[in-house]
Protein backbone atom coordinates (compact mmCIF):
# COMPACT_ATOMS: atom_id res chain seq x y z
CA UNK A 1 0.00 0.00 0.00
CA UNK A 2 1.21 3.45 -0.94
CA UNK A 3 2.18 5.64 2.18
CA UNK A 4 -0.82 8.05 2.71
CA UNK A 5 1.71 11.07 2.42
CA UNK A 6 3.38 9.83 -0.36
CA UNK A 7 -0.29 8.99 -2.15
CA UNK A 8 -1.16 12.68 -1.18
CA UNK A 9 2.40 13.73 -2.77
CA UNK A 10 1.47 12.06 -6.19
CA UNK A 11 -2.18 13.33 -6.20
CA UNK A 12 -0.94 16.34 -5.80
CA UNK A 13 2.06 16.45 -8.47
CA UNK A 14 -0.92 15.59 -11.37
CA UNK A 15 -2.92 19.13 -10.37
CA UNK A 16 -2.33 22.66 -11.50
CA UNK A 17 -2.19 25.61 -8.87
CA UNK A 18 -6.05 26.18 -9.09
CA UNK A 19 -6.64 22.96 -8.56
CA UNK A 20 -4.66 22.79 -5.54
CA UNK A 21 -5.96 26.20 -3.98
CA UNK A 22 -9.67 24.80 -4.58
CA UNK A 23 -8.95 21.44 -2.59
CA UNK A 24 -7.19 23.54 0.59
CA UNK A 25 -9.68 25.53 0.71
CA UNK A 26 -12.54 22.95 0.89
CA UNK A 27 -10.35 20.96 3.39
CA UNK A 28 -10.00 24.35 5.63
CA UNK A 29 -13.66 24.64 5.23
CA UNK A 30 -14.55 21.07 6.18
CA UNK A 31 -11.57 20.66 8.57
CA UNK A 32 -10.40 17.49 7.26
CA UNK A 33 -8.24 16.15 4.62
CA UNK A 34 -10.39 15.34 0.91
CA UNK A 35 -9.17 11.62 0.26
CA UNK A 36 -7.31 11.22 -2.92
CA UNK A 37 -9.87 9.11 -4.65
CA UNK A 38 -12.16 12.55 -3.92
CA UNK A 39 -9.60 14.37 -5.44
CA UNK A 40 -9.58 12.58 -8.76
CA UNK A 41 -13.36 12.35 -9.18
CA UNK A 42 -13.24 16.12 -8.15
CA UNK A 43 -11.38 17.32 -11.13
CA UNK A 44 -11.58 13.53 -13.66
CA UNK A 45 -8.02 12.61 -12.97
CA UNK A 46 -7.00 8.71 -13.48
CA UNK A 47 -5.72 7.07 -9.95
CA UNK A 48 -2.22 7.52 -9.03
CA UNK A 49 -1.99 3.64 -10.16
CA UNK A 50 -2.95 4.40 -13.17
CA UNK A 51 -1.14 7.35 -13.95
CA UNK A 52 2.36 6.51 -12.60
CA UNK A 53 1.95 2.40 -13.50
CA UNK A 54 1.90 1.24 -9.39
CA UNK A 55 1.39 -2.82 -9.79
CA UNK A 56 -0.93 -4.32 -7.28
CA UNK A 57 2.14 -6.23 -5.75
CA UNK A 58 2.94 -5.55 -2.17
CA UNK A 59 6.69 -5.90 -2.80
CA UNK A 60 6.41 -3.24 -6.08
CA UNK A 61 4.19 -0.63 -3.48
CA UNK A 62 7.24 -1.08 -0.59
CA UNK A 63 9.95 -0.42 -3.24
CA UNK A 64 8.10 2.90 -4.83
CA UNK A 65 7.35 3.90 -1.50
CA UNK A 66 11.22 4.00 -0.68
CA UNK A 67 12.48 5.64 -3.93
CA UNK A 68 9.54 8.42 -3.62
CA UNK A 69 10.39 8.59 0.18
CA UNK A 70 14.09 8.87 -0.48
CA UNK A 71 13.16 11.73 -3.53
CA UNK A 72 11.57 13.54 -0.88
CA UNK A 73 14.13 13.64 1.40
CA UNK A 74 16.95 14.07 -0.90
CA UNK A 75 14.69 17.63 -1.99
CA UNK A 76 14.07 18.06 1.65
CA UNK A 77 10.62 18.71 0.60
CA UNK A 78 9.06 17.23 4.32
CA UNK A 79 8.13 19.91 6.37
CA UNK A 80 9.51 17.79 9.50
CA UNK A 81 7.00 15.24 10.81
CA UNK A 82 3.36 15.82 10.34
CA UNK A 83 2.33 17.68 13.98
CA UNK A 84 -1.04 18.47 15.84
CA UNK A 85 -2.16 20.59 12.97
CA UNK A 86 -2.29 17.75 10.31
CA UNK A 87 -3.81 19.62 7.73
CA UNK A 88 -1.39 22.72 7.81
CA UNK A 89 1.48 20.68 7.61
CA UNK A 90 -0.30 18.52 4.80
CA UNK A 91 -0.92 21.95 2.84
CA UNK A 92 2.90 22.86 3.18
CA UNK A 93 3.77 19.39 2.21
CA UNK A 94 1.37 20.31 -0.91
CA UNK A 95 2.92 23.36 -1.73
CA UNK A 96 6.68 21.56 -1.72
CA UNK A 97 5.83 19.07 -3.61
CA UNK A 98 3.81 21.33 -6.27
CA UNK A 99 6.86 23.40 -6.89
CA UNK A 100 9.15 20.83 -6.90
CA UNK A 101 7.11 18.24 -8.53
CA UNK A 102 9.33 17.92 -11.94
CA UNK A 103 12.29 17.18 -9.71
CA UNK A 104 10.68 13.81 -8.73
CA UNK A 105 9.75 10.56 -11.14
CA UNK A 106 6.68 9.51 -10.32
CA UNK A 107 6.45 6.90 -12.26
CA UNK A 108 7.32 2.99 -11.13
CA UNK A 109 10.51 2.18 -12.40
CA UNK A 110 10.83 -0.94 -10.60
CA UNK A 111 11.78 -4.53 -12.56
CA UNK A 112 9.18 -5.30 -14.16
CA UNK A 113 9.14 -2.01 -16.53
CA UNK A 114 5.47 -2.23 -16.31
CA UNK A 115 5.20 1.64 -15.24
CA UNK A 116 7.60 3.20 -17.54
CA UNK A 117 5.77 1.33 -20.34
CA UNK A 118 1.87 2.30 -19.22
CA UNK A 119 3.12 5.73 -19.02
CA UNK A 120 4.84 6.28 -22.75
CA UNK A 121 1.67 5.21 -24.11
CA UNK A 122 -0.45 8.05 -22.28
Amino acid sequence: MIKDYLARAMMVSMLEADQLKKVQLREKVWRHLIANWNIQELFGLPSIRERYGIPDEPEAQISHNQRIEFEIERLNLRNTEPYDERLDWFHMFDWNIFHSKGNIVWSYSGPKGRGNIKHLLE
